[in-house]
């Protein structure tokens, strides 16, 4: 068990770290930019679930086949537990450090993740999370954290401004389709990328420097548009202030 999993046990243990679920709060805006998500069940995925609480809610109001994703071993809370355990949903202990192989998701949602990767993982994890899907859904907050004096430790370790995680986003290969910023947090409805194999990057890269070139391709993410845009709809200044509130309070 690493570090960052380790500190993630000990909290999911603690009733007071369980209280906030920004996920929660969050999941109407989701539900409303990603308005296909409802009707025809879909797959999503809830990348650094938590207590599954934000998965559970999407659950609940569009009927869709919700896979929880954690690196900790046993963070849901009982009614997602429930859920899991009569087969509606199903839980996966993983880190979003590794490659995430399960059958590509209709949407992916991740919220209160990003901000607690460390800084030298920022990329991985990101470029493993907009590949997992057609369409991402990632809200972050911006702000030192509120959470970590529990067990006296720093838990946002990567905190930016909301322009540094667009570029992030846009330099892995995926458009914007939506967004919104408001004081300490931020959110992304993005289009899904695919990630070109290592073996298939390292042989372009051989071809482009036997024929000459100077500048081989570095990228190793390209976009899909093969789904069809969803057209946004304006998330009211209030909808976004009360996620942003909770997001300020949470670790």
């Amino acid at each position: 068990m690493d570090i960052e999993q380790a500190k993630y046990e000990k909290l999911w243990k603690m009733d007071t770290y369980r209280r906030f679920s920004p996920g929660e709060k969050i999941a109407h805006v989701f539900l409303e930019v990603a308005k296909h998500c409802k009707g025809i069940q879909k797959t999503v995925l809830d990348a650094g679930c938590g207590t599954g609480r934000g998965g559970l809610k999407i659950f609940r109001e569009s009927n869709s086949r919700v896979t929880f994703l954690d690196f900790t071993s046993d963070p849901l809370d009982s009614a997602a537990k429930l859920l899991v355990r009569n087969g509606t949903a199903a839980f996966v202990q993983q880190s979003l450090i590794d490659d995430i192989t399960l059958p590509r998701f209709d949407y992916v949602y991740c919220t209160d993740v990003m901000e607690h990767i460390p800084p030298e993982d920022v990329d991985t994890v990101l470029s493993n999370i907009l590949s997992a899907g057609d369409r991402v859904f990632i809200q972050l907050s911006t702000v030192p954290d509120g959470m970590g004096v529990l067990i006296g430790e720093k838990l946002h370790l990567t905190i930016e401004q909301p322009e540094w995680w667009q570029e992030k986003i846009e330099s892995l290969g995926s458009t914007i389709i939506d967004s919104a910023v408001k004081h300490t947090a931020c959110w992304f409805y993005c289009e899904g990328t695919v990630k070109v194999p290592r073996e298939s990057v390292d042989k372009d890269v051989e071809e482009r420097e036997t024929q000459g070139e100077t500048n081989p391709a570095d990228i190793v993410t390209e976009d899909v548009s093969n789904v069809q845009t969803e057209e946004s709809p304006t998330v009211t200044q209030e909808e976004t202030s009360n996620a942003d509130e909770t997001t300020n309070n949470a670790g």
